[in-house]
């Protein structure tokens, strides 16, 4: 029985060398979309979390979305009051499910103590002047709650309630937009989606949950805050009636 030839290895290395090419980008794509499919899949428990809230609390929408261990205001309307979150610890389910997959998985840099509690962040929308007194919902140390009341939205299938955030540059819990349109801005920088395409989590997009409950992906196409069509579709998303 004779061996193998060096061209006859040299032709079997070459061939495993291009169908390695041609699948790891496609095992490291289906990777991706199941992360994407991931964070959407959690942004929707949030919608259920806020909307068992609101029913708890004569309709008020809290925007609270704060680390800490007196964090109990919508931890337990995930099904457990603590989760493993993705980096292996024992944490409030609020904190464990605001965390991004894809975020989790690039580990990206967690310095600051806060970095988990922020890869989603509600949008305090204009025409929201309301606050909830935190005692009067578990939280004795927070004396007050930016907060809504779902039967302030027109459209709520148009109104943001949460969206993604770049979390290591930018400490915002909420994105508030209150102030009118000059603070629509700040969505699109604090998701990153017109920046540097490397910080972009879901290839040039960002997830978005609707009050409704519903999610959609939004690229930069949708929220180029230059565009004036874009501008006047971003006040519809960010204002309550």
């Amino acid at each position: 029985m004779r061996g193998f030839t060096l061209i006859e290895l040299l032709t079997v290395i070459a061939i495993i060398g291009i169908l390695a090419a041609i699948i790891i980008p496609t095992v490291s794509k289906v990777r991706s979309t199941a992360r994407r499919a991931q964070c959407v899949a959690r942004l929707r428990q949030w919608g259920t979390a806020v909307r068992l809230f609101a029913n708890d609390n004569k309709g008020m929408v809290a925007l609270y979305n704060k680390s800490g261990t007196d964090q109990l205001l919508y931890s337990q309307y995930f099904g457990q009051l603590y989760m493993v979150d993705g980096y292996g610890n024992k944490v409030m389910a609020q904190v464990a499910m605001a965390q991004c997959p894809v975020a989790v998985a690039a580990k990206l840099p967690t310095t600051d103590a806060n970095y988990r509690a922020r890869d989603y962040a509600f949008v305090k929308p204009v025409g929201s002047n309301k606050k909830i007194i935190g005692a009067s919902v578990g939280l004795p140390l927070e004396t007050g709650i930016d907060a809504y009341n779902l039967s302030e939205s027109a459209s709520p299938s148009r109104l943001i309630l949460m969206a993604e955030i770049f979390a290591p540059t930018n400490d915002h819990f909420v994105i508030d937009c209150s102030s009118g349109a000059s603070a629509l801005q700040s969505p699109v920088q604090a998701m990153q989606i017109n920046a540097d395409s490397s910080l972009v989590r879901h290839g040039g997009s960002a997830n978005m949950l609707w009050l409704d409950g519903h999610v959609s992906t939004v690229g930069s196409a949708d929220t180029m805050f230059t565009n004036p069509a874009n501008r006047t579709l971003m006040t519809s998303w960010v204002t309550l009636r």
